[in-house]
């Protein structure tokens, strides 16, 4: 291939260096009003009473509640019960109550100050054990009427719990609008444009066709710019379409931590079941999900942890119940990893303690059970396929020199008293794309512009920092066979993009790009056709190679000059759309087809830790990753060592404090996030496969690079120390003393 699988100059990348590219808070308009809101600052309750009197003294100040909004005020989705300002209760302290229009960002938070709520409190939840509602339970029940345990079988049962992780983007929430003619247009950067539009339509009673949603340069997401950047938008909007002047809101970093969607914490007891030569037998999962205080995505998000629960390994019978709940913490919705995370957190922990009680290698245990042809998965779908499990795992063991490490750390525990060795393998799986989360579609064209003597190739997944706008460059190169100097992907602005769902669930690569290739494809085939128009004759012999189009094996035009001769005539452009086949699932009993295709990693984790302070440090570490094709190798080392970061982070030092529903480190000084000082050195290799689905045989890769991590880092933890440690993050009193030293304690002295 001439640009699949090669270096390719990056198409957001100078503007980024050069420091061109505009993020929200570069837009700044005449005559702009800047937002700030007025949020709850209590767990739960109704408002009885908003008193703005004191605000509005201040001169050319704008304060808007719930009661403004000329249309539905309610948002959600899969489930609608948010508010984008709260009416009536709020449930979370950071609640949006009211919005603050004002001459200059200082005044509009000096005037927010000064609204006074007054709330009649209700008795809040902070525990899904201690009153939370639960509102969807999932299951998976494969064969527990067949169950068979003997004297011999050894079953191992362990209670392991996660916590809330924040996204901590280097840009925090906004948005801009403004009036162009009567079309309402907002800048912001969110992954889901189309929904945002949706949602500022509802709430201002417009149609759709009267608002204009541009994406911006995005400053980091991470699943994390989804519902609160539609707040922001219709918080802007609402601004502009009661006053009629550009308005802004751009949160702060504290504003944001204590308002956004977190990752969901969930607590566990799993119990897995093996014959005494470690051959599995079955495992049951209790999973409680904390979603927080509005529903968000955590139906989705516990779909996926729950078809995942298992992990890539074989069963006799599977029992899994998971239930979500409702508390007045901090909601919780998409983050990356977005429930398989946790999943492959608890069910590789509790494999590797195993291990340890069968005596048993662990890569040699999991080897034993993992996924192969003929074999069924956890759901009862039949593997017809050759999953590449053993080969990632025998090829990490390969890289890491898993073997002789195991001996060289052994002797050096032995021979040291305060620092410890420690090596770990975990083994991850992502099912591609949606599955049973909705329809899974994406659509791409591609337009010759007569302007720029360039083709303009267009798809409804948006450009986050990932790279999509590359790949679907790369991919049009290829097809085309033409260089990216003559192409252009821009970014997502839904007057010109066609729908192509939501970006998220690492189906980019996969998605839209299958359909960004079949519309070059289809682009070819237009031209191809024309070409015979174009010389008169009904049937001929045209082909199409490395950009050029041929004529009865004679090179006849170069793909540009065709078109620019095409488009004095008519419209030059094609269209294409690719669909994922369908999934086959039952909600009753968790059996089915969840997924239709996979991806495979194994992270291999070598680290000291120091067992006086409790200090873990991350030396080096391994990942083999199946990504079908590898379309971009840098942005795959760059997803790669993206995803090891945010799972080092997870594991050993990201720690959302939140005491009765306040959080407490509301910034980088007490949320502490890995620097490039903490990382270790990282080898990464593609594994390559052909994936059917994808472009060229691609997958998806943004998550499932994260998965592993946390869990191969705990497991290297208790080869080093002997200690399992049953929660994350491993912080260092639980490496010390083996248990977390409470902050709240009522009988300590607050200092």
């Amino acid at each position: 291939m001439n640009y699949i699988g090669k270096d390719y100059k990056r198409v957001d990348g100078e503007g980024k260096v050069k420091g061109t590219a505009k993020y929200v808070d570069d837009y700044c308009f005449d005559n702009m009003l800047y937002i700030a809101v007025v949020r709850s600052t209590i767990s739960y309750g109704r408002i009885i009473s908003i008193d703005t009197s004191e605000a509005v003294k201040n001169e050319d100040i704008y304060i808007f509640t719930a009661k403004d909004f000329p249309g539905d005020n309610s948002y959600g989705f899969p489930i609608c019960d948010n508010q984008i300002l709260s009416k009536g209760e709020v449930r979370y302290i950071g609640d949006a109550v009211a919005v603050v229009c004002a001459e200059s960002k200082a005044l509009a938070e000096e005037s927010a100050r000064l609204v006074k709520v007054e709330y009649e409190k209700y008795e809040p939840v902070f525990d899904v054990d201690k009153g939370g509602k639960s509102f969807n339970k999932l299951v998976i029940k494969k064969n527990i009427d067949k169950m068979k345990i003997s004297e011999d079988d050894v079953t191992l049962e362990m209670e392991l719990s996660t916590k809330h992780q924040e996204h901590m983007y280097i840009e925090p929430e906004g948005a801009v609008a403004f009036y162009n003619g009567d079309i309402l247009n907002v800048y912001a950067p969110m992954q889901s444009p189309l929904s945002a539009r949706d949602y500022v339509a509802k709430v201002l009673a417009l149609d759709t066709q009267k608002i204009r949603i541009i994406q911006t340069a995005v400053g980091g997401a991470f699943g994390g710019k989804d519902d609160v950047v539609y707040e922001a938008c219709c918080f802007a909007a609402l601004g502009t379409y009661k006053t009629g002047r550009p308005c802004k809101y751009t949160a702060s970093r504290e504003e944001s931590i204590i308002s956004s969607y977190k990752r969901h914490p969930m607590k566990t007891q799993i119990s897995l079941t093996a014959n005494k030569d470690g051959i599995f037998k079955g495992i049951k999962v209790r999973t409680k999900m904390d979603g927080g205080a509005y529903a968000s995505v955590s139906t989705f998000v516990q779909y996926r942890n729950t078809t995942h629960s298992a992990g890539p390994y074989v069963y006799d019978f599977v029992d899994v119940e998971n239930q979500v709940y409702y508390t007045n913490n901090v909601y919780c919705g998409a983050f990356r990893g977005f429930g398989g995370l946790q999943a492959c957190y608890f069910y590789d922990t509790v494999i590797d303690e195993l291990a340890y009680r069968l005596d048993m290698d662990p890569i040699d245990l999991r080897l034993k059970n993992i996924w192969r042809r003929g074999e069924t998965t956890s759901t009862n779908q039949m593997v017809n396929w050759e999953p590449s499990i053993e080969a990632v795992l025998n090829r990490v063991r390969e890289v890491s020199k898993w073997d002789r490490t195991i001996r060289e750390f052994e002797k050096f525990n032995r021979d040291n008293k305060y620092f410890k060795k420690g090596i770990g393998v975990s083994l991850g799986y992502h099912g591609i794309s949606l599955g049973a989360e909705g329809e899974d579609f994406a659509q791409s064209e591609v337009i010759y512009m007569q302007d720029k003597r360039k083709l303009l190739v267009t798809c409804g997944i948006s450009e986050l920092g990932q790279g999509s706008r590359t790949v679907f460059s790369q991919i049009a190169s290829e097809v085309l066979g033409i260089d990216s100097n003559y192409i252009e992907v821009n970014n997502y602005d839904t007057e010109k993009i066609l729908n192509s769902g939501p970006t998220v669930a690492s189906r980019g690569t996969t998605v839209g790009g299958k359909a960004v290739q079949t519309a070059c494809e289809n682009f070819i085939d237009f031209l191809r056709k024309e070409l015979c128009i174009y010389e008169g004759i009904c049937e001929c012999n045209t082909d199409f190679k490395d950009g050029y189009l041929y004529l009865n094996g004679e090179r006849r035009a170069f793909i540009i000059d065709f078109c620019r001769l095409l488009s004095q005539k008519r419209d030059v452009k094609a269209y294409g759309r690719f669909d994922m086949p369908s999934i086959d699932w039952s909600e009753h009993t968790g059996l089915g087809i969840p997924y239709v295709a996979y991806h495979y990693g194994a992270h291999v984790s070598c680290i000291t830790v120091d067992v006086i302070t409790g200090q873990v440090s991350v030396d080096k570490y391994f990942a083999v990753h199946d990504i079908g094709k590898v379309i971009n190798p840098k942005a795959l080392e760059g997803q790669i060592n993206g995803g090891i970061a945010t799972g080092i982070g997870y594991a050993l030092m990201e720690d959302l404090e939140i005491h009765e529903g306040i959080i407490e480190n509301s910034n980088f000084d007490g949320y502490i996030i890995p620097t490039s000082e903490d990382m270790p050195e990282i080898y990464s290799e593609a594994y390559e496969s052909n994936e059917p689905l994808g472009p060229f045989g691609a997958k998806g890769t943004g998550e499932p690079v994260l998965t592993p991590v946390p869990a191969a880092i705990g497991n290297a933890i208790r080869f080093a120390t002997g200690k399992r440690i049953t929660s994350l993050p491993f912080s260092l009193e639980k490496i010390v003393l083996g248990k977390e030293l409470s902050k709240y304690d009522k009988k300590l002295c607050k200092a």
